[in-house]
């Protein structure tokens, strides 16, 4: 071996090595950082607030509207989070009726299911259906509530889950302890659904073209679940996690549907549980189409649901007379989104009012924000407050406000945007890509020193050899 030439051509290698690690690392890292940047410092509203949407009624016209955002009764739990209540006097010049109304509103199922809106008539509670769907509420700027609800009755769904039967196959006793199930799978005969695992391991075992067959290994806990659809999985063995077999132990199977699937995540009222129905429908089609060489998993599958932002309308019925007025309110949790790029914090709340403008008449609104302690300012909002003391902020128009009502809160009324902020994470990077790559230099100086002293002694010792057998070749 030339050991120079040896020596050569390995540093070349590792300074190419590292100059392209570094350029990984650098293109990767700037990426993930900007997106954790906007992840970690900025956080958009997981709500949307909306006024009601207009009956395209002439004898029915709103006197007024009171708008409350307060913020106080959640001083110490949640600095983002506030209680908004819309009071609204409706006048009827025609006869006495009754009418249908809706409010829309856009969170996710889970701020859904905890922060349910009240609605009132005349302080009586009211019951309301919910319907939900999929798509951007600013698209309801200017549409009436019978357009809406027209094209709501459109969508109601029939859940069809009942009719995709399959087997919830799980253990058969328990274990307590983490282990490994092993099978074979025909994804075209069959969908598969899992839960409690933490790692999923395949390899393609089809002979054919035509074939999509697969070896699983799936990592489980003990309360691990299989729903299987279609043609049942085969060879099945199970493993502890040193690839020991576990006597004893086998996978039960229950018959069951895909909709007794969705009922141990969700619960909702008939209209709801009919969409994430038409949602799990929808995942199992594309599996079934694609022909996905893979498996569904429910853990992600049910935090993909729940955390999407999907819009709700709360549809019910108001009984108007025609002589003075007819008091309506809705109230609800809302939860802001926040920028920490400011110091201190910035938190920002928007709130659609210009479904309001589609009234035959309105007449003022009036919006006042109470804030916390921790925040007590109203800063760059979209109207003019005038601060009452005591953490009361107040503004009245005539008619509906020309642009939607936005407004952020704080702690300063002076907050300063922190540019250094990104460069904090530049800097890190740059000292985390400077350590790599001088730990590289310094891990492969050693191979090489050890290489080449390897070399040399092995030189040293042939040499000793060759002049001992001349030596001994002399002395004959």
């Amino acid at each position: 071996m030339n050991i120079k030439k040896f020596t050569r051509k390995l540093l070349i290698f590792s300074i190419v090595a590292i100059l392209l690690f570094s350029s990984f690392i650098i293109l990767t890292k700037n990426n993930s950082s900007a997106f954790a940047n906007s992840a970690l410092l900025y956080l958009p509203a997981n709500q949307e607030s909306s006024e009601m949407i207009p009956l395209s009624d002439e004898d029915i016209t709103v006197a007024s509207e009171v708008l409350n955002f307060d913020f106080s009764i959640y001083n110490e739990s949640n600095y983002n989070k506030g209680k908004v209540s819309a009071i609204y006097d409706f006048r009827n010049s025609g006869d006495d009726k009754t009418v249908n109304m809706g409010f829309p509103m856009v969170t996710n199922l889970d701020s859904y299911k905890e922060n349910r809106p009240t609605i009132k008539s005349n302080d009586i509670n009211l019951d309301y259906q919910t319907f939900v769907e999929d798509f951007d509420l600013s698209g309801i700027n200017g549409i009436t509530f019978e357009v809406l609800l027209d094209g709501l009755n459109q969508m109601q769904r029939e859940n069809t889950l009942d009719e995709m039967a399959g087997e919830i196959c799980s253990l058969n006793r328990d274990i307590n302890e983490n282990f490994k199930i092993e099978f074979d799978i025909d994804f075209r005969k069959t969908v598969l659904y899992y839960e409690n695992c933490y790692h999923y391991s395949y390899k393609d075992t089809s002979q054919k073209e035509s074939e999509e067959k697969g070896h699983i290994i799936l990592s489980a806990t003990d309360d691990f679940m299989m729903f299987v659809v279609g043609e049942s999985i085969k060879n099945v063995n199970i493993y502890d996690l040193d690839d020991n077999k576990i006597d004893n132990v086998w996978l039960t199977e229950e018959d069951a549907t895909l909709q007794d699937i969705m009922n141990l995540d969700f619960d909702f009222e008939e209209n709801i549980n009919n969409f994430i129905a038409e949602e799990y429908r929808n995942v199992y089609l594309d599996h079934r189409e694609v022909q996905e060489v893979g498996c569904i998993d429910l853990s992600e599958l049910v935090l993909t649901i729940n955390n999407k932002n999907y819009i709700f309308v709360m549809v019910y019925e108001v009984n108007l007379l025609n002589e003075g007025s007819n008091m309506l309110s809705v109230s609800y949790d809302y939860e802001g989104g926040y920028d920490a790029h400011y110091i201190p914090t910035v938190y920002q709340y928007k709130y659609i009012s210009s479904p309001a403008k589609n009234w035959a008449e309105f007449g003022t609104m009036t919006i006042n924000i109470i804030t916390n302690e921790n925040n007590p300012y109203v800063i760059n909002s979209s109207l003019e407050f005038k601060n009452n003391g005591d953490n009361t902020f107040t503004s009245v128009v005539d008619g509906v406000p020309e642009n939607n009502i936005s407004f952020e809160l704080c702690e300063s009324e002076n907050p300063i945007y922190n540019e250094n902020i990104n460069n904090k994470f530049n800097t890190n990077l740059f000292i985390f890509i400077v350590a790599i790559v001088i730990g590289s230099i310094i891990v492969i100086g050693i191979i090489v020193c050890i290489i080449i002293i390897a070399t040399r002694k092995k030189k040293i010792k042939r040499d000793n050899s060759d002049n001992g057998n001349s030596d001994n070749t002399k002395r004959d």
